[in-house]
C-alpha cells in the first residue's frame, strides 16, 4: 500500500532535517522547523507528534537510504584484501555525497547523542540493526584473517592501524567539508587519489627494503 504524503508534510521533513543538521537537536526548536517549512506549529505536531520523534524518524530515514546505496553499490568479490577495503569506502564516501545531510544527521547523532535521546538511538540502532549492515565493515576486516601478513605481526594490530588511519582521513574530510558538500563533489577525484596513496602506504609501508 503506497503511503500518500502532502507537500506540506514532506516541506516539514526536509526543513527539519536541515535544521537540525545545522544547529543539532537542542538548539532546534519547533518554531525554527515550522517557519523554515512556512507552516504553523499546530500542523507540525499534527503531522510528527513532537520533536522527538521528528528527529528520530529522521534518523531512520537517513540509515535507510544510506545502506541501502551502500548496498546498491556495493558487491565483495575475491580480490585483495585492500582492493576490497579501498572499493568499499569509496562506496561509502559516494553515498555520504549523494546524502550529505542525512550522513551529517547520522554522524551527528551517534557520535555525540543527545542524552536526553541517548537510550532512544540506541534503540533505534538495535531495531534498524540488519540494515545497518551494508554500512558496516565488519565482513571487510573478516578478510585479514586469511590475508597474508608478515611474521610476528597480529591481524587486530593492523585492523587497529588501518582503522585509525582511516578513521582520521574521514574526519579530516568532514571537518574540511562541513557545510560545503557540493565543494566535496567537485573534490571527488582528488579525495578519491588520496585514499590511493593512503591505501597505496597501509599495503606496502614506507620503506624501501
Amino acid at each position: 500500500m503506497t503511503i500518500q504524503i502532502d507537500d506540506k508534510q514532506l516541506r516539514i521533513f526536509h526543513a527539519a532535517k536541515q535544521q537540525f543538521v545545522n544547529h543539532g537537536f537542542h538548539q532546534t526548536s519547533t518554531q525554527q522547523i515550522a517557519e523554515a517549512a512556512g507552516v504553523s506549529k499546530g500542523l507540525l505536531f499534527h503531522h510528527y507528534q513532537s520533536k522527538k520523534k521528528l528527529y528520530l524518524l529522521l534518523i531512520e530515514n537517513s540509515i535507510h537510504l544510506l545502506a541501502t546505496e551502500v548496498e546498491n553499490e556495493w558487491t565483495s568479490s575475491d580480490e585483495d584484501f585492500f582492493v576490497q577495503l579501498k572499493r568499499f569506502i569509496q562506496t561509502k564516501i559516494k553515498a555520504a555525497i549523494k546524502y550529505p545531510m542525512e550522513y551529517q544527521l547520522l554522524i551527528q547523532a551517534f557520535s555525540n547523542a543527545p542524552k536526553s535521546l541517548s537510550d532512544e538511538i540506541h534503540q533505534l540502532i538495535l531495531q534498524k540493526s540488519q540494515e545497518m549492515k551494508p554500512l558496516s565493515d565488519q565482513a571487510i576486516y573478516g578478510l585479514l584473517k586469511t590475508y597474508r601478513l608478515r611474521e610476528g605481526i597480529d591481524n587486530s594490530l593492523v585492523e587497529d592501524v588501518i582503522r585509525t588511519v582511516l578513521d582520521r582521513f574521514a574526519q579530516r574530510l568532514i571537518s574540511q567539508y562541513a557545510g560545503k558538500y557540493n565543494e566535496l563533489i567537485l573534490n571527488k577525484e582528488s579525495v578519491l587519489l588520496e585514499l590511493d596513496a593512503i591505501i597505496d602506504v597501509l599495503k606496502h609501508g614506507v620503506s624501501r627494503a
